[in-house]
């Protein structure tokens, strides 16, 4: 074969595009012809891997850092579609790095900070000023006196998962059953270095479901949480708590609701 045909890519009808020069050469093979049929053939393939190597791509999680005084908290954490807004989901508790995340908002720190060079860059602010107060800039259930649930999500411009080669998952109302195999998506803080290019896998089972909680068995590593729980096809069923070793995640229905609650309170209007 010469250097030109091996510098040329198929498509579909058996022409030939130049890699070189990006030309249409003036190459074609009458229909049925072997070299049609073999062009066909090698265009399906390259197809294929094309697709093969986009989808490879995009990340099912994101790692999560929150910059502190003197150190740093780290975590997981996915993008969803809910009522055409894009969010930034995650555990409440990996800002503050504690059990019980509250809703003192003086002592959360200022940003969260998606990490990664192969999600470029992206930072979001945890707190606003709201009638002359302090305020939380994300959704998130609990207030007053009451510890807040170990959730939170950032509402993100349109678009951002894309932009950071993210998958973005939509909110199934459809709870799982018990006894479902399903995977936890996140970027454990025990490998080094930290961030990896590629976030790890665990397989769990589902043991119990409630409404709000999904519980499972293995317990998730550190820097797990915030992680989504995706079962066959990536579809999202919850976000893995994790910080006490427990096995629970809360589930993709909850999320939905919590997000309702928040935008019919008006918390981003």
């Amino acid at each position: 074969m010469s250097v030109a045909r091996r510098n040329r890519l198929p498509v579909r009808g058996a022409f030939w595009i130049d890699k070189l020069s990006g030309q249409l050469p003036l190459v074609f093979s009458p229909p049925g012809s072997a070299e049609n049929v073999e062009s066909q053939r090698r265009s399906t393939s390259y197809a294929r891997d094309i697709a093969s190597r986009l989808t490879a791509m995009v990340s099912r999680a994101v790692p999560l850092l929150v910059p502190m005084s003197g150190h740093m908290h780290a975590g997981s954490g996915f993008f969803v579609s809910h009522v055409g807004r894009e969010w930034l989901v995650t555990a409440g508790h990996i800002p503050l790095n504690m059990p019980q995340p509250h809703c003192n908002w003086l002592e959360w720190p200022n940003n969260i900070e998606v990490a990664g060079s192969m999600h470029g860059q992206l930072s979001l602010p945890l707190k606003r000023v709201k009638n002359g107060a302090i305020d939380a800039s994300f959704a998130y259930l609990g207030g007053g006196d009451k510890p807040m649930a170990d959730f939170m999500a950032l509402p993100v411009p349109g678009g951002t998962a894309e932009h950071m080669q993210s998958q973005l998952y939509s909110l199934d109302a459809q709870l799982p059953e018990a006894g479902f195999k399903a995977r936890i998506i996140g970027y454990p803080t025990s490998l080094q270095p930290w961030p990896s290019e590629k976030a790890s896998e665990l397989e769990i089972n589902i043991k119990e479901v409630t409404p709000e909680i999904l519980f499972y068995t293995p317990s998730a590593s550190p820097g797990t949480s915030g992680g989504p729980v995706l079962v066959a096809g990536d579809k999202l069923i919850g976000m893995t708590i994790g910080f006490d070793s427990s096995g629970k995640a809360v589930s993709a229905f909850a999320i939905g609701r919590i997000l309702d609650a928040n935008l019919a309170a008006g918390r981003f209007d």
